[in-house]
């Protein structure tokens, strides 16, 4: 029995970006010594990363999965410490020697007039040893332009000048690339966040689970069309700061995942390579299936840069991403051009034939337009001809405040109204969801910040649009369920968190809530909107009720979680 102790104990550790050859095994061997693995493949048993510097296939795929990336000094000053006799304060140093997040960034900021969040970014700028340049001048040393809202600024103007003219490299990234990667603890790549692409959304924990999931197993394989090992692989658990009673010890509500599940995601996603589930449970080549055969690389059309939620409800064409970027991209120079034009796709729905769509704000985005006349319809820049007014639900429910004619307010849609209508090929009611029309209320919502709230059970349209309502309302979404959550919200009265609430004595709602907070402006108090099965007695402990009668608004469970910084691919994403 070991009794020496060893703090890195039930760590795995890789490392990437060591370029001294004769370091690397030296900081391998110090880790195993203080109880970790190594490992020289990055996998999903890993834990930690160790970089010298940003970038790299590592390097992203730990960011995406929220791994800590450390600098090569931590397991160095760490093994000093144990050597000599002292105890070690993992978590400590693990806050000291984290990579830098914008360590070499000059950050000028653009468009952002919010003092206080001004203030706020530089702080944090500092925090995380980037530098902040109040002005764009030469000679330029900048290195990154934030940018937010819907014009083009001087200071876009002069830092795509200079880069025209090789005197930088200046880029021109939305708001969001910064508090992605502060939030994710590394340096997005700002290709996905240039302005001259559709605004993103932020990054959210369900999007980086699912796709660093598959990510992470296409990394592993040598061949990107083999599967996966049947046998059942543990995601590591995301971890956060919560609000209250920090000195609890933390539990948290989890689901096992079988191997069938797995199976079923590589089928889906390999079937139109010829592969198939055998009678043993195995993805193998289906013999009766021919080949695909390969497209010449130099006919292969672009990659898409972004997808919408849409992309996934696919009944018909009109879903497809387009091969080529046709619509209006955000700070145009000439606004003189009609949104509307010649069609960039051809038409294979007739669900929106003859009927005039004009989006506002970040609604106008290639694949919006790209949507509607795959559907039939057509866009017009004036608000007057349309039929329909498009907006976004977070950022463009200020256009539907600011409209005071009733009947043009009638005109208004959300992007969610339009991918539902699109998946289900009918025109939705607006009060089928509360998240197909703009919010006609103040938002954030009085005390919405004290909101810590988690969601189960969606079918993943229902999940993507109460995500982006909770963000709207300015509420939290925690990643993982866990006591110090406010509310869960789970109409169907089923399922682990379900029964986690009702053990921690956490109030489950259903989507009337949620509802009420809309029309009322405020958050609703809990009693009237608990599920049928679901009772808090005196104590605060929750009891169930025999009648488990299903909660038929949601067509599905639903429980929403505390703590995340809410965002998803959208229809607004190229």
């Amino acid at each position: 029995m070991d009794q020496c102790p060893r703090p890195f104990l039930g760590m795995v550790i890789c490392a990437t970006g060591i370029q001294d050859k004769a370091r690397h095994p030296t900081l391998f061997r110090k880790a195993v010594e203080l109880g970790a693995q190594t490992a020289q493949a990055f996998t999903d048993r890993v834990t930690h990363l160790v970089a010298k510097d940003h970038g790299g296939a590592k390097y992203n795929c730990a960011l995406q999965l929220k791994i800590p990336i450390l600098q090569p000094e931590w397991i160095i000053e760490s093994y000093e410490v144990w050597l000599r006799g002292d105890d070690i304060d993992v978590q400590e140093s693990l806050e000291k020697y984290r990579l830098p997040v914008f360590s070499g960034v000059i950050l000028s900021i653009s468009g952002i007039t919010d003092v206080e969040r001004r203030t706020q970014i530089n702080r944090l700028l500092i925090q995380q040893k980037g530098v902040y340049a109040k002005e764009l001048e030469r000679p330029v040393k900048v290195t990154h332009l934030l940018c937010s809202g819907d014009d083009e600024t001087d200071k876009m103007k002069y830092a795509e000048k200079f880069n025209q003219r090789k005197e930088a490299n200046i880029h021109l990234v939305w708001e969001e690339w910064f508090w992605d990667s502060l939030e994710f603890g590394g340096r997005f790549d700002e290709g996905k966040y240039q302005v001259r692409r559709p605004r993103p959304e932020r990054k959210s924990i369900i999007e980086r689970s699912y796709f660093s999931y598959l990510s992470k197993h296409q990394f592993t394989c040598f061949s990107p069309l083999a599967p996966p090992s049947s046998s059942p692989t543990t995601e590591p658990e995301s971890t956060m700061s919560l609000p209250n009673n920090a000195d609890e010890e933390e539990e948290l509500a989890s689901i096992n995942r079988i191997p069938a599940v797995t199976i079923k995601v590589w089928q889906s996603l390999l079937q139109h390579r010829g592969y198939e589930v055998s009678s043993q449970g195995r993805l193998v080549r289906s013999p009766t299936k021919p080949r695909p055969t390969k497209q010449p690389l130099e006919d292969r059309p672009p990659s898409p840069t972004g997808e919408s939620i849409i992309t996934k409800f696919r009944r018909v064409n009109s879903f497809a991403p387009p091969k080529q970027a046709t619509g209006e991209i955000p700070f145009a120079r000439s606004h003189s051009e009609p949104v509307a034009g010649p069609s960039s796709a051809a038409a294979t729905s007739t669900l929106f034939a003859g009927i005039k769509f004009c989006a506002l704000g970040e609604a106008k985005s290639a694949s919006v337009k790209d949507a509607i006349e795959r559907s039939g319809g057509s866009l017009t820049s004036e608000e007057d001809d349309a039929d329909y007014i498009l907006v976004r639900l977070v950022s463009g429910s200020k256009f539907f405040r600011s409209e005071m004619d009733q009947e043009q307010r009638k005109k208004y849609r959300t992007e969610c109204w339009l991918e539902r209508s699109i998946f289900e090929e009918k025109h939705c009611d607006p009060e089928a969801h509360v998240s197909f029309t703009p919010l006609g209320i103040e938002v954030p919502l009085p005390n919405a910040e004290k909101v810590l709230i988690s969601f189960s059970g969606l079918d993943e349209s229902e999940a993507y649009f109460t995500r982006r309502l909770v963000r709207a309302l300015g509420m939290t979404l925690a990643p993982v369920f866990s006591r110090q959550a406010t509310h869960l919200l789970c109409p169907s009265a089923t399922g682990a968190k379900f029964n986690k609430a009702r053990e921690w004595g956490v109030p489950v709602v259903h989507m009337g809530w949620l509802t009420e907070a809309v029309r009322t402006g405020s958050v609703p108090d809990v009693p009237a909107f608990l599920v049928a099965s679901m009772n808090i007695d005196r104590k605060g402990k929750g009891k169930a009720d025999d009648d488990s009668a299903m909660f038929d608004i949601t067509n599905g469970e639903l429980l929403l979680k505390a703590n995340i910084l809410p965002g998803i691919h959208t229809l607004c994403q190229a």
